[in-house]
């Protein structure tokens, strides 16, 4: 039965969500159909299981075990650092710890040690306390909510203060940094593992900022990280990051240095002028890529592009890409992100940064002509200088540009950005910015919403 109905593979899993879809429970999780499933739910799972009603199950990750009714902690993970040698609880005397009869549950189940060996429960989601548990898991609202868009994993970025200074200290440890076992190693291990736990699509590899004084020395650190996502990752791809073309080149040949079989990487960036000397490895690697929607005048004299000019790039990359034999899901485009903090208008009647991104995703994921092609931005850089709520700055931006079309991004996994919803009034303040267009008043009207924001912040 639980097979049948909950597990996603089956015929049954689909039918049972389809009919509460229908009935109303997904849109109306407090209507009488939600609430009625739930008090049935309730009956059976506390019953059964000594349900708690934490409303984010791990009762298939924990071979049948509740371990909010069964646990004096409950703990997603179990057992605790209280359980003693003869498999009992620390807290409560005489009472079997919840982790011991999971293990048991899985030495006698063909496969389940292993598989245990393997499991770590993320922390549960204490918003769905009281709730339909089974709901929460058919509409994708509990611990295995997928993510909304294509998620690239942000972490191994050198530019991020304390990830940077561990990368350094890591380099600094010096031959044989990258395969002996140190502190640093572990963190970066764990960087690595844990996006790839959070369901990254990618994890992006961004080591620049060694190569300030030696171009080279990138080089090399790239080759390193690539190994390590390759080893680490559990078959997520990279993304190769870089400025420098001969260490996206360095990267992109590492990946595919090895017998074992890898998923295509994806290389960011690549621009018109640039796309002569990346585009012709596609023969020989199999990758997709990022188009960086900046022209060659624009990155070294920093002038400011008119949607009309970011569009006209695009058009330009994506012809050299298909008769390079890319396919337009291998596209990737970027308009690059600019900060809320700082998008002002130096000039009348000039429109705003996150006006000409937000019109540009909607021009060309409605252009005929590249269907296909997915649009991404490092949304991180759209909350930088602020003076708070920067992962909510950050969700409110991704739900807006959704709406535009954006499908991918360079995120932090962790936060499922365009499957929790953002803060109303954070989302009306990215939609001020978003209305930017030149005109004064609107102009003024995100200036204002910005001042109060920032304001709120003040003691």
């Amino acid at each position: 039965m639980h097979k049948t109905l909950l597990d996603p593979g089956h015929k049954g899993f689909h039918g049972l969500k389809k009919t509460m879809e229908l009935a109303g429970a997904k849109k109306n999780p407090e209507g009488l159909v939600a609430k009625t499933f739930f008090a049935m739910e309730r009956i059976a799972k506390h019953a059964a299981f000594e349900c708690e009603e934490c409303g984010d199950c791990f009762l298939s990750e924990n071979f049948g075990f509740c371990t909010m009714g069964g646990c004096a902690k409950g703990l997603a993970n179990a057992p605790c650092g209280d359980a003693k040698p003869d498999g009992t609880c620390g807290n409560e005397e005489g009472v079997v710890c919840r982790g011991e009869q999971i293990y048991l549950a899985a030495k006698a189940e063909e496969g389940g040690l292993a598989r245990l060996r393997t499991t770590i429960n993320n922390p549960r989601n204490a918003s769905l306390e009281h709730s339909s548990s089974i709901l929460n898991y058919l509409f994708g609202k509990d611990h295995t909510m997928k993510n909304a868009i294509i998620t690239i994993g942000e972490d191994i970025h050198a530019s991020i203060p304390k990830h940077g200074a561990v990368m350094r200290e890591l380099h600094n440890l010096g031959e044989g940094a990258y395969e002996n076992d140190s502190p640093q190693l572990d963190y970066v291990r764990a960087l690595i593992e844990n996006q790839a736990a959070e369901g990254a699509d990618y994890i992006a590899i961004n080591v620049d900022d060694f190569g300030d004084s030696d171009p080279q020395l990138s080089v090399k650190i790239m080759v390193e990280y690539v190994k390590l996502v390759r080893k680490w990752g559990g078959m997520v791809p990279a993304c190769i990051d870089s400025s420098n073309d001969d260490v996206l080149i360095a990267g992109l040949k590492e990946w595919y240095n090895t017998d074992a079989p890898v998923k295509a990487p994806l290389v960011n960036s690549i621009k018109t002028y640039t796309a002569d000397n990346m585009m012709p490895l596609k023969k020989d690697y199999d990758f997709s890529f990022i188009g960086l929607l900046m022209s060659e005048e624009a990155a070294s004299a920093g002038t400011m592009q008119s949607v009309d000019d970011l569009v006209e790039l695009a058009k330009e990359i994506f012809g050299k890409a298909m008769e390079h034999g890319f396919k337009a899901e291998e596209i990737f485009f970027d308009s690059t992100v600019f900060p809320l903090a700082i998008d002002m208008p130096m000039q009348p009647g000039v429109a705003g940064y996150t006006y000409r991104a937000f019109e540009t995703i909607k021009a060309i994921k409605n252009d005929p002509a590249m269907k296909g092609v997915h649009f991404s931005m490092g949304v991180s850089n759209c909350c930088r200088d602020l003076p708070g709520r920067r992962i909510g700055i950050a969700r409110a931006y991704v739900q807006k540009a959704m709406e535009c079309g954006l499908d991918a991004g360079i995120v932090n996994a962790a936060h499922k950005f365009g499957a929790k919803p953002a803060d109303p009034k954070l989302v009306e303040l990215v939609e001020a910015y978003a209305a930017m267009d030149g005109d004064l008043d609107k102009t003024n009207d995100a200036i204002e919403l910005m001042g109060e924001f920032c304001e709120s912040f003040r003691k």
